[in-house]
């Protein structure tokens, strides 16, 4: 048995013990060809078929991230989905490429329910941008730096930043600003 194949063997399992069903020919397809002959590894789909995520397996001795992001990002485009696994059945990382710059490490696959609900949330989710700020909870009586920093959180989140710091003094609202946000 070769690298890869020990690795998918490996992935075929992490798969299962997350729940997918790698046996009923449309949750998993393997090997999928694209229209220009390629291949990718495995196309996770959600109950109705339709593809969710491109999973790349690489051989158990090749990290995921310096063999595959290029390769499994041009499956992804092709397929029109949003989210990349890389794994050697050692490790997994996954990607959601279009609002990261780099995969992270992830302790197990995802199911399939997970991913479902990550591309549907992407499909209602609207510009943060264009979003009020609730100025009866922040930015209220000429509190004006408090709505900027709102705004600078908000296009941080917009470019895909997911952790902010704001450092203010005591009393300046930094509470109200955090409520704001959440509203």
């Amino acid at each position: 048995m070769t690298n890869e194949a020990f690795a998918r063997v490996k992935i075929d399992r992490q798969l299962e013990a997350v729940g997918w069903d790698i046996a009923d020919g449309h949750s998993v397809i393997f090997e999928k060809r694209m229209d220009d002959g390629t291949k990718a590894d495995y196309v996770l789909n959600d109950r109705n078929g339709r593809p969710l995520a491109v999973l790349e397996a690489k051989k158990f001795s090749a990290m995921p991230l310096e063999v595959a992001c290029t390769q499994a990002k041009g499956y992804a485009e092709k397929l029109g989905v949003d989210f990349i696994f890389l794994a050697n059945g050692r490790e997994a990382q996954f990607w959601d490429y279009k609002k990261e710059a780099y995969p992270h490490q992830i302790s197990t696959l995802f199911d399939q329910e997970n991913l479902e609900h990550r591309a549907a949330t992407r499909k209602v989710r609207g510009d943060i941008m264009k979003v009020e700020t609730d100025r009866r909870i922040a930015g209220g009586d000429g509190r004006t730096y408090q709505t900027d920093a709102i705004d600078a959180v908000c296009r941080g989140i917009s470019k895909g930043g997911t952790k902010f710091l704001l450092e203010m003094a005591t009393g300046t609202g930094k509470t109200r600003i955090g409520a704001a946000l959440i509203k």
